[in-house]
């Protein structure tokens, strides 16, 4: 769900996130959330945030000092969507 689903509570947690639209699809439904934040955060940033908030430790892919604003939530960490990307890094929790 765009406001009560789990990409929603993980978009909640992060600094000024401004959702700006639904990202990838799965069968003509949008999987979850694209966004932007009002500044630019370091990846490693975004995971201490999101690990510290679920109690959890996420798996980063991609350079953890990289900064940046555009960010795509997808809480059941569809890898096709990120590798499609050029340039993606991803934070995935083990199930």
């Amino acid at each position: 769900h765009p406001k009560l689903g789990n990409n929603a509570g993980i978009a909640a947690l992060l600094p000024n996130f401004i959702a700006e639209g639904g990202f990838d699809r799965y069968k003509g439904k949008y999987v979850g959330i694209m966004g932007r934040l009002a500044a630019p955060e370091p990846v490693s940033r975004i995971k201490e945030i999101i690990d510290a908030a679920l109690g959890s430790k996420s798996l980063l892919m991609g350079n953890p000092e990289k900064e940046i604003r555009t960010v795509g939530i997808i809480s059941s960490c569809l890898l096709a969507s990120v590798k499609r990307r050029k340039d993606s890094h991803a934070l995935c929790r083990p199930l």
